[in-house]
Parts: C-alpha cells; structure tokens; sequence
C-alpha cells in the first residue's frame, strides 16, 4: 500500500519512516498522504501507545521535492491542482473538536490523541521544519541539521509561520 514510507507497530510503538532516502526524504503529495493514513491506522491501533516519525537513510527530510513541483507547474505529471489522494489513502486523523485550525494541511498532526516524536536523524529543512514543529517531542541526532530556504529562493515561509505560531499558541494553552 505506501511506496513512500515505511509502516511498523512494534508493540507499543508505531514507527513510521520516511523513505526515499536517495530524494534525503524529500516530500512529495503521495508521501503526505501516506503519511496522514499511517497516523490514522496507529490512532486507532489499541496497542500503539505512541509514534515516531522519522526518515530512513542520512536524512530526516529535505523539504519539499523541488522536481516534484516543477513538474506539477508544467503539467508534466498531469496532476491537477486539488486533486484527492488515492481512495485507498484517505484518512481523517486527529481529534475533530480541537476546531479547524487543528484540521489542516500539516497542522493536523497536533491534533492526534497519541503523542508523536520526531526522531531527526539528519537534515530537517524547509517544510520539514513545521512537520518536525507540530510533533509533540523532537529528538535530534548530533547530525540533525535545521535550515529553511525559504528566503534564499525567494518565496515566503507560509507554512513555517504558521507552524511556529500555532505551537507556540498550543503550549501557550496547555500552560507549557
């Protein structure tokens, strides 16, 4: 079923690895929706207690896959804009009543009723800083680099504002 990521329970845990270790993990729309479908299945799983998320190989993830939205620009892929994930993909984690703003693209992860750990075993960059920001705990290996490209490409950092303001408004809540 995933061909981007990798899905383990071991009793009590649910691993969940990022794998494209040859893109350093680089984000693609069908890893998204791998990712989200595995963190419903380990959601509902009665065994799994808790979750990790991590990349395989050297790296955490590197971003978004910037061949993947050059395609997608050009119509290369034919991927309409909006498009649904694939039937067999979809999946509504997390807790509804935490409101809409807890419903979103990558903020959802904070809405989860088991705790994620991001397990940063490399580079974590660009649209990886939020994801790694909407985790509940982040561990960093000694080899964990953080950088954002966001300004070095000239475009602006909609989703890392927006997950470093909606962290700091969920701690601020939780009085941590």
């Amino acid at each position: 079923m995933y061909e981007q990521i990798l899905y383990e329970v071991a009793d009590p845990v649910a691993t969940i690895r990022l794998n494209r270790p040859d893109r350093l993990n680089a984000w693609t729309d069908r890893m998204g929706e791998e990712v989200r479908h595995a963190l419903a299945a380990a959601e509902a799983d009665r065994s799994v207690v808790g979750i990790v998320l991590t990349g395989a190989g050297r790296g955490f993830c590197a971003g978004a896959d910037l061949k993947n939205l050059q395609a997608i620009r050009s119509d290369r892929r034919g991927v309409e804009r909006g498009a649904r994930p694939a039937a067999a993909l979809e999946a509504d984690p997390g807790d509804p009543e935490m409101g809409d703003s807890f419903r979103k693209t990558y903020s959802y992860l904070m809405s989860i009723r088991k705790p994620i750990i991001a397990a940063i075993n490399g580079p974590c960059a660009g649209m990886a800083m939020p994801i790694a920001l909407f985790c509940d705990l982040r561990f960093a290996s000694e080899s964990a680099t953080f950088t954002t490209a966001f300004v070095r490409r000239g475009t602006r950092s909609i989703c890392c504002s927006r997950g470093a303001r909606s962290t700091r408004a969920r701690r601020s809540a939780s009085g941590s």
